[in-house]
């Protein structure tokens, strides 16, 4: 084919130029083979209301059932396979389009003599002629294919969104057995277990009550969110985590060290590697006062007061110098 009929100007003077028989075959070659579609013009009078079809592409064959001599008698064969439903949308359509001579572009479904019902999609623009009868110039393809993607699409967005409220309501009941059982385990603990740690603190050893206030700590941290904004967000290994809780619970270096069977430079790395892990390693924060903070309040209900400001377990003791 002559590389002229591609480009503008050039493809129009070709075409004008090519003897009519040659034009006719070449319209033919393109309509005939148009994949899953079919060309044709209609004439609809000055009215709009007239459906003379002055070409039809053989493909009606294919698509609809008919001959193109069949249809050329009977045009109304071809609107008669529209179905009821989608026949009085493009009969308004239609309307519309010739009163304002502005191209039609519908999709609707046609049932075939086969029983078969199938999604085509017409466009048409028109065109007056001198004597002001009004030609339409279409094209109707076949998008049955993309019809039933695209509501296949729909349906499974439809099963998700299904899915995804079904998930909603199991994790809202979830969520509710969750604070059900914390309320029992709260009652629990603060009717039975914390009694006892009271009385058990009145006759206590300071040492003693250190530990008991490290009970006292764990079960608070079991209703509490403390080791949910520590383990969460941070990702404190179980180990640093039982540092933390000791810190929190007023502990010192050498007592943590003691209980744990460590050595002091390895209670130290954990304090360092912790203060990295909570974001304030290069920062003037006290890691107790800040793990306070952090459980919004203090270590243990109705205990006394833990580390004095002036000795915060988070700063090693001062080496006092012996008297000379």
């Amino acid at each position: 084919m002559d590389p002229d009929l591609t480009t503008g100007k050039c493809s129009q003077e070709a075409a004008a130029e090519m003897p009519a028989a040659d034009r006719e075959t070449l319209l033919r070659v393109f309509t005939d083979n148009l994949a899953a579609g079919m060309v044709y013009q209609i004439d609809s009078g000055t009215d709009g209301k007239q459906r003379i079809l002055s070409y039809l592409s053989p493909a009606v064959e294919g698509l609809h059932g008919l001959t193109v001599a069949e249809v050329k008698r009977n045009p109304l064969l071809l609107y008669e396979q529209v179905i009821e439903e989608d026949r009085l949308l493009l009969a308004e359509r239609e309307d519309r389009a010739f009163a304002a001579l502005a191209p039609l572009d519908i999709e609707v479904r046609v049932r075939l003599p086969s029983g078969d019902i199938r999604w085509r999609h017409f466009k048409s623009a028109p065109r007056t002629l001198p004597d002001r009868r009004v030609v339409w110039d279409g094209i109707e393809l076949d998008v049955t294919k993309r019809k039933h993607a695209e509501l296949a699409l729909r349906e499974s967005e439809e099963k998700l969104k299904q899915k995804n409220a079904a998930l909603k309501e199991i994790l809202a009941q979830i969520e509710a057995e969750r604070m059900e059982t914390r309320k029992l385990v709260t009652a629990n603990i603060e009717s039975f277990a914390k009694p006892i740690i009271e009385k058990m603190r009145l006759n206590a050893r300071p040492r003693d009550r250190k530990y008991l206030n490290m009970l006292e700590l764990g079960l608070q941290n079991i209703i509490s969110q403390f080791g949910i904004r520590i383990n969460g967000p941070h990702a404190l290994s179980a180990r640093e985590s039982e540092i933390c809780n000791m810190i929190r619970s007023g502990l010192s270096t050498k007592e943590i060290a003691q209980m744990l069977a460590i050595s002091l430079r390895t209670v130290d790395t954990f304090r360092n590697r912790i203060r990295r892990k909570l974001g304030i390693a290069r920062k003037d924060v006290n890691l107790y006062a800040h793990l306070q903070a952090l459980a919004g309040g203090p270590a243990f209900l109705g205990g006394p007061t833990l580390a004095p400001s002036s000795d915060l377990p988070d700063r090693p003791p001062r080496k006092r110098r012996p008297p000379p």
